[in-house]
């Protein structure tokens, strides 16, 4: 049976919830006797999100023109993210097969949004089979801090490698950018 998080704090011999909310999730959840597997579950620091964000903005803005003109207006940097995410391999991926080539080729037309930040999809046709993608979340409760990590370097080595700088040089110059700032 799966259970919610319960965050506890480590008296010196047992774990003890920390207050009275999560107390009352583990008598919820937990029955006394039952065993249970505890393991550590590092959170996702808000500034290390922050200067993901920041990093994607400064390579967005440095995009040569044969990509800059894919993501484009305001949500520029975060269809970029999507991208990247997507070109990763973070994402979620559907498979459709159609009647015919022709059939799948406008299919992956309709269904491929480039310009929508809330539904960017990218779409694939092979014969008459469509795959389309959709990027994974990044958001706190959707992705744990090591695959946010992971998630994370290889956005920004993509992009880095799309402006052809290492993400190094992308994060020096993003971070010169919010000192100057």
């Amino acid at each position: 049976m799966a259970f919610p998080r319960i965050h506890m704090r480590w008296d010196g011999e047992a774990f003890t919830p920390i207050n009275q909310f999560w107390a009352k999730v583990a008598d919820k959840n937990l029955v006394i006797g039952e065993e249970y597997w505890c393991s550590e579950n590092k959170e996702r620091s808000g500034k290390s999100h922050r200067h993901y964000f920041t990093v994607i903005a400064e390579g967005w803005s440095q995009l040569p023109e044969q990509y800059s003109n894919q993501f484009t207006g305001k949500d520029g940097p975060e269809l970029l993210r999507k991208h990247c995410l997507i070109q990763a391999g973070y994402r979620h991926e559907t498979r459709v097969v159609f009647d015919s080539p022709k059939d799948a080729q406008r299919a992956a037309f309709m269904i491929e949004d480039r310009d929508d930040v809330e539904r960017y999809t990218l779409a694939s046709v092979s014969g008459s089979v469509v795959v389309k993608w959709i990027a994974e979340s990044q958001k706190m409760k959707a992705m744990g801090n090591s695959r946010f990590q992971k998630s994370k370097s290889d956005v920004l080595e993509i992009i880095a490698g799309m402006i052809g700088i290492s993400v190094d040089e992308l994060t020096a110059n993003s971070q010169a950018d919010s000192i100057a700032a």
